[in-house]
């Protein structure tokens, strides 16, 4: 094997790690943007499920349809939401909890439309109760899909930050090596000082 071959070989396989690297890298920012997607979404989950549970607590204190409308109309963007998130969700875990948070929320608006129907509202504690379990059970399942949204996240950077370091050094360790392979060759071609000095005497 001649020299121009090793030395086209040796920046071959360069381009080659390197193409693999970034593929590792791109895969890697895909999956931090997924995980901050669902950050952003489960934020938005407990945004509309904190404004269903003040327009529950409005409507016990007053008893009026707007806040019946305004918890409707969060509960429905809140149960989109959710399910959305289902249909992205690839954590085996997170799935397991926005199923069950579905149930209870399907559950928790179940709750209170009976509260609603319900003619003695202030004495019905035990509805009222169950309602609240409910709320905080949801609340609950909430923060936990939160947490592991953010240790997705972190994972995903963690390794995007390895896979930059180690690009790094094994771009250097083969410039190095070739570099040094390079110069070699070069100078058994054009012969050693002590070839030249002898030839020349």
């Amino acid at each position: 094997m001649n020299l121009r071959v090793r030395i086209t070989f040796g920046f071959l396989i360069i381009v080659f790690v390197m193409a693999c690297v970034s593929g590792i890298i791109i895969w890697q920012e895909s999956n931090m943007y997924r995980a901050f997607q669902h950050s952003s979404q489960i934020s938005e989950i407990e945004k509309y499920f904190l404004e269903c549970r003040r327009q529950e607590k409005n409507f016990i204190i007053r008893h009026d349809s707007e806040s019946v409308q305004l918890f409707s109309s969060n509960y429905d963007t809140l149960n989109m939401l959710v399910l959305k998130m289902l249909d992205h969700g690839k954590n085996g875990q997170m799935i397991e909890n926005l199923t069950t948070l579905q149930e209870n929320l399907d559950n928790y608006y179940i709750k209170f439309e009976e509260i609603i129907r319900s003619s003695q509202i202030e004495m019905d504690n035990a509805k009222m109760q169950s309602e609240v379990d409910l709320a905080r059970e949801s609340h609950a399942l909430i923060n936990e899909i939160k947490a592991i949204t953010k240790q997705e996240f972190n994972n995903a950077y963690a390794v995007t930050n390895n896979v930059n370091i180690f690009s790094i050094l094994i771009g250097l360790f083969l410039s190095v090596l070739i570099a040094g392979f390079i110069s070699t060759k070069i100078m058994e071609i054009l012969g050693s000082p002590d070839d030249y000095l002898t030839t020349n005497r």
